[in-house]
């Protein structure tokens, strides 16, 4: 039997998850990731790992190190802060 070649003999180290939700919010999110030049897989990995980190479970590989990435956010009024950025309030005098 010959040897399977590329990505293929990696899928064993891979898992898929499925997620049913309305098809507005797909076709949004679908949307706004192009927008944002980056893909549905990527930002659904992203929120996963935050959800572990929030949750006192970070994630990472085996093998592998987590960057350090030390990132401050000036929020002004209302304005939502992103995630995965320590906030900092900012006065009106700043």
């Amino acid at each position: 039997m010959p040897k399977k070649k590329g990505k293929d003999k990696d899928k064993s180290k891979e898992a898929k998850l499925v997620v049913r939700l309305e098809a507005d919010l797909h076709n949004a999110f679908l949307e706004r990731c192009q927008a944002l030049d980056t893909t549905a897989s990527r930002e659904v990995r992203r929120l996963i790992r935050h959800f572990l980190a929030s949750n006192g479970d970070p994630y990472a590989p085996a093998g592998a190190a987590l960057p350090v990435v030390d990132a401050v956010v000036v929020v002004r009024g209302d304005e939502p802060a992103p995630p995965l950025a320590r906030t900092v309030v900012a006065s009106e005098e700043v």
